[in-house]
């Protein structure tokens, strides 16, 4: 989970005036204040706070039985060259560079030469294409195989930004003496079956929009995808990449990716390739909530400025005053993949979110693009 912004004031001595970063966070401090910042981070990771905002952590635990992993790794192997195979989810891990961003294309094995048009990566990380390298290969695909094959990754300017591996990148999960595992990031957790339930008991409570949009091809990346779904039908108006310069420190939002005036919709659309790319996807929807609802005009008086300054005709009276909850439809788009389909934790963030939009009186949609 991502995190960019100011700390509070009462930490501005210890952290600094920012702070950024995914599984590895960087800030500046001085030096002279190094013995305050280092005791304000051990007293971080010795608090149990995380528990009022992440109490699905206590129900996760790191595997550390070399026993139960060297089993689970058959476990994997077996199911690798079988048609399940076909089913598992690779995932890229969050780079631990604080500036690298997020990955929006990949390579998987060696670059070898790059041709003057450059190479040709995948918006999407798939199992089917490592299986077909193995088999270009006449290697049988295992665990200690995926560790030796690696994943290129690139920005949306197709700068390479990290190296990983593919068993870094698979999601996993597998039974085991009634116990319940799940490799991510490269790493085997072990996962109390009772939250795996109630997690899936919560996630399957999302209603299918009856609003739905265009069909994703596969290839086109997100951008492009929101500008064809308003290309082809003239009740979607396309709000991706309208940001908002909003917030003390003049933040960029983003309203939405889609919006649909006629029936009340805003759509929030994401190729869902790893939990922390739902992570961002959560996080913009929970603020467009907070803010479009707010009792603050402001935030809405600069939306409307937005709009009239792309989309001239539409009508944006409803903005002017504070809608009640329920009244706008909220509508996730997942391209190409069902939420059952997700990574765990993504399904956790999913549904923490449900949880938290229907407390405060908003219903969260769904659509597989």
């Amino acid at each position: 989970h991502g995190i960019e912004g100011k700390p509070a004031d009462a930490l501005l001595s210890v952290l600094g005036s920012s702070i950024k970063g995914f599984s590895a966070l960087g800030f500046k401090a001085l030096f002279v204040d190094i013995k305050n910042t280092l005791d304000h981070v051990i007293a971080q990771y010795q608090s149990s706070s995380y528990k009022n905002i992440w109490p699905e952590l206590d129900y996760i635990t790191q595997l550390n039985d070399q026993t139960t992993i060297d089993h689970l790794h058959t476990l994997l192997n077996a199911k690798l060259i079988t048609v399940q195979a076909k089913a598992i989810l690779l995932s890229a891990p969050n780079l631990k560079n604080p500036d690298a961003g997020i990955a929006s294309s990949y390579w998987i094995g060696r670059i070898r030469a790059i041709t003057n048009g450059g190479i040709v990566t995948s918006p999407s990380l798939y199992i089917g294409a490592w299986l077909n390298l193995c088999s270009q290969k006449k290697q049988i695909p295992t665990a200690f195989i995926a560790k030796k094959t690696p994943v290129h990754m690139f920005d949306e300017s197709s700068n390479e930004i990290g190296l990983t591996n593919i068993y870094n990148c698979v999601c996993d999960e597998e039974g085991h003496n009634g116990k319940q595992y799940i490799l991510s990031g490269g790493i085997w957790y072990e996962i109390e079956l009772n939250f795996i339930k109630e997690t899936n008991r919560v996630i399957t409570k999302i209603l299918t929009s009856q609003f739905p949009i265009d069909k994703w091809d596969g290839i086109d990346d997100e951008g492009i995808y929101n500008k064809k779904c308003c290309d082809t039908n003239n009740r979607l108006l396309c709000m991706d990449a309208k940001n908002i310069h909003y917030g003390g420190g003049q933040s960029k939002f983003e309203f939405c990716d889609i919006w649909d005036p006629h029936n009340n919709i805003i759509y929030f659309v994401k190729n869902i390739t790893s939990s922390s790319q739902f992570s961002h996807l959560a996080e913009q929807i929970r603020r467009t909530v907070e803010l479009l609802f707010s009792s603050d005009q402001h935030f809405r008086d600069e939306l409307i400025k937005k709009i009239n300054t792309h989309h001239k005709t539409a009508n944006t009276t409803w903005l002017k005053q504070r809608s009640t909850p329920g009244s706008i439809k909220l509508c996730m788009v997942s391209m190409g993949k069902h939420y059952n389909s997700f990574p765990f934790f993504a399904k956790c963030s999913l549904a923490k979110l449900i949880k938290e939009l229907g407390t405060n009186g908003h219903e969260l949609e769904y659509f597989q693009a």
